[in-house]
């Protein structure tokens, strides 16, 4: 599993950074602090955190940047505002309402505090992979050493566990405004810990949250028993494999169907997942099973892509090639730009409720097709050039004579054009393509030549 880290976090991100502070001035009011945020997408928008403490027919405004240095009375009745907008103009104008409209009641003045103290290291990006957390440190006070305190989950089922660090950055360039640190936290699920230095005890903080196993099950269609997932016992590094860290078990009874799945990204976005072809994992169980790769631009449910397989009570390593699955929609085709989760379905007879178990790991993405189960070098297909305009060629490597057929679908893998369709003989190929009437965007070249397809991204500007 790889993830990244972005700034401030407003929801649970597979993505945080620390947020970057700038002052805003409000008329009447000492200047509040705003955090400018940017997470994986990338998207940027703005924010402003701020307490109004109601004391005395008086309102009290507090704006600090850790939570905790907010300090009411226990008897004061207090206001929390957290304003996000896409730019600083529409965070100020809202906040400029918010306080307007409190000023219709009670009078409000700033609280006595002019310590509004900022963290001396921000995490200004970073990622986790196989076990460690890689930060890019903000580091404009040149500290030396850091402090990383925190807690973390090795899985979904798992506890809270406490960690304390020290790393020290001495021997990195003083005069560098960015220090690379590395945090071998091992193997997680999610971890939120505050960074501090030597210089500046005030702290900045990071979460950090994979994408999680789950269940669904509707109403009437089962009754789940057990649902737990393990902590993963990390994976040999591989540059063309995505693992999906830990491994879940579900049991119960199914009458309908029973769900369980894996999602991508804490934040349940896309992942374009276009450089891989395959879907590996080990599962066992009882009963008839249904694998989804759920598709973000894929509203009606009956149409994602799917593939119906038998389960094993003593355990089967599966390996389903992006073009075995199969929808509804006359004419499509798999393709992986936005790929939400995995879902796996054990599936009943709809009349019966019956005892079922699954457990799922060893859950992987792979580049290519493993050799074995591939007819094909991997460049059979090739456009030149690619984005285009209106023309372009198409160079096929054919590895045996054979019956091949060549067409363009759009993006959402509906077939448009006919780009070959007959007897081709083993060699190199030349196929000029001309068609002027397309729009801009993203369409896909797919070749079927004996039982296998080969699926080629291309970009029209």
């Amino acid at each position: 599993m790889c993830g990244k880290i972005s700034r401030t976090t407003y929801k649970v991100a597979q993505s945080r950074q620390s947020g970057i502070s700038e002052s805003t001035a409000f008329e009447s009011y000492n200047s509040l602090k705003l955090k400018k945020t940017e997470d994986y997408t990338p998207r940027t928008a703005f924010s402003i955190s701020f307490s109004v403490y109601e004391a005395s027919n008086v309102f009290v405004l507090d704006n600090q940047w850790n939570i905790n240095d907010y300090s009411p009375a226990y008897y004061d009745q207090v206001y929390n505002f957290q304003v996000w907008g896409i730019s600083r103009e529409i965070v100020q104008q809202m906040v400029e309402n918010i306080l307007l409209k409190m000023q219709e009641d009670h009078i409000l003045t700033p609280a006595n505090k002019e310590d509004k103290r900022l963290p001396g290291t921000f995490v200004r990006n970073g990622e986790y992979k196989n076990g460690e957390i890689h930060l890019r440190i903000l580091n404009p006070q040149k500290a030396s050493t850091l402090e990383i305190k925190g807690v973390f989950t090795k899985s979904e089922s798992c506890v809270e566990e406490e960690f304390m660090t020290y790393l020290s950055i001495m021997g990195q360039d003083s005069n560098a405004f960015f220090t690379d640190v590395t945090l071998p936290i091992g193997h997680i699920y999610d971890a939120s810990f505050e960074i501090s230095n030597d210089i500046n005890s005030y702290t900045d903080q990071v979460y950090f949250a994979d994408g999680a196993w789950g269940k669904q099950i509707d109403h009437n269609s089962g009754i789940i028993t057990e649902f737990h997932v393990d902590k993963d016992q990390g994976n040999i590094e591989d540059p063309d494999v995505l693992y999906l860290e830990r491994s879940a078990k579900i049991s119960g009874e199914v009458k309908n169907y029973v769900s369980l799945f894996r999602t991508l990204t804490a934040q349940n976005r896309a992942s374009d997942l276009s450089n891989y072809q395959q879907l590996k994992f080990y599962a066992k169980g009882t009963g008839q099973m249904e694998l989804i790769l759920a598709k973000e631009k894929i509203s009606e449910w009956s149409k994602q892509f799917r593939i119906a397989l038998e389960l094993q009570p003593e355990g089967k390593e599966y390996s389903i090639n992006f073009s075995d699955l199969q929808s509804t929609e006359p004419g499509s085709f798999f393709t992986p730009e936005d790929i939400v989760s995995v879902i796996f379905n054990v599936i009943g007879d709809g009349q019966n409720s019956m005892p079922f178990n699954l457990k799922v790991e060893k859950l992987r993405f792979i580049k290519g097709i493993e050799p074995n189960d591939k007819l094909m070098s991997s460049d059979i297909l090739d456009c030149y050039p690619n984005p285009f305009h209106g023309e372009s060629t198409f160079i096929l490597n054919i590895p045996i004579e054979a019956n091949i057929r060549l067409v363009l679908c759009n993006a959402m893998g509906q077939e448009i054009d006919i780009i070959s369709d007959g007897k081709m003989g083993i060699g190199l190929h030349h196929i000029y393509y001309s068609n002027r009437s397309l729009s801009k965007g993203v369409y896909y070249a797919k070749l079927f030549i004996e039982h296998q397809t080969e699926i080629k991204k291309l970009i029209i500007n």
